[in-house]
């Protein structure tokens, strides 16, 4: 959260900066390979809202249990949130200007002159991707005789993909519509664009999920004396999609 303005940056430059931090410093004789800051690097939040119902039931040698599980996964992000970089070469502390002349002219001497190379900002918006998980379940726990018990259970989810919060991730290809670039372009005419989330025909969601996903339970517990119980089972279980990535859309095709 450092403040580049304090360091003279003008406010116009510090509004185009994703993450505030002190400048990356960069140079080629005096300061090669010690950068004097290192940005900030990527910034990531997740945030897991869950609400769930279950109703059991005991009735004889049965114990059942149904259930639902809802999950709204968030992932805020920046891809890259770094601060503005600045690098340095001795160019203009050299003694001729457009001729390098060795023992003379360092990065260093430039930097405290305020005199940098090049320089640039990386300038980002951050992502607010969701996506949300649906599952119903059931159980039952029946034991058949004093020594043998079973586990038999199904589960089923639904997760409808990655989206994000303003449609800003890309979902499809469209292999067939004209591209923008054939305008400029003499003898051929290239076709396929990338659709942004709900532009055109484009799905909301990103990826082409699996939207039935059964998910088995079978188990097993045999006693088989006092002192010895004899354990199986039997699952499939299924990952939700945390932290889904995709490029912003350009302005022009922003919703």
């Amino acid at each position: 959260s450092f403040d580049p303005g304090t360091l003279g940056f003008p406010s116009s430059l510090v509004s185009q900066i994703a993450g505030l931090g002190f400048p990356v410093i960069s140079g080629n004789t005096v300061l090669a390979g010690d950068n004097l800051s290192e940005g900030i690097g990527a910034l990531q939040n997740y945030t897991n809202n869950t609400a769930d119902a279950i109703l059991s039931s005991t009735h004889g040698r049965h114990s059942a249990k149904v259930g639902f599980d809802f999950r709204r996964l968030v992932a805020n992000q920046y891809a890259g949130n770094q601060s503005a970089n600045f690098s340095f070469n001795g160019v203009f502390t050299q003694s001729t200007p457009t001729t390098h002349v060795a023992g003379t002219g360092a990065d260093l001497a430039d930097l405290l002159l305020g005199y940098p190379a090049a320089g640039s900002v990386l300038r980002q918006v951050g992502l607010n991707d969701y996506t949300h998980y649906y599952a119903f379940y059931g159980q039952d726990d029946w034991r058949v005789n004093g020594r043998l018990t079973l586990n038999l259970g199904l589960r089923w989810e639904r997760e409808n993909g990655p989206r994000e919060s303003q449609n800003r991730l890309i979902t499809d290809f469209n292999e067939t519509a004209v591209n923008p670039l054939a305008a400029n372009v003499t003898g051929i005419q290239p076709h396929g664009i990338l659709e942004f989330a709900g532009q055109y025909n484009a799905p909301l969601y990103a990826g082409d999920p699996d939207l039935n996903k059964l998910a088995p339970r079978l188990g097993a517990a045999y006693q088989i004396d006092s002192k010895t119980v004899l354990r199986a089972g039997f699952g499939v279980l299924w990952a939700p999609n945390t932290s889904p990535n995709a490029p912003l859309a350009p302005p022009s095709f922003a919703a």
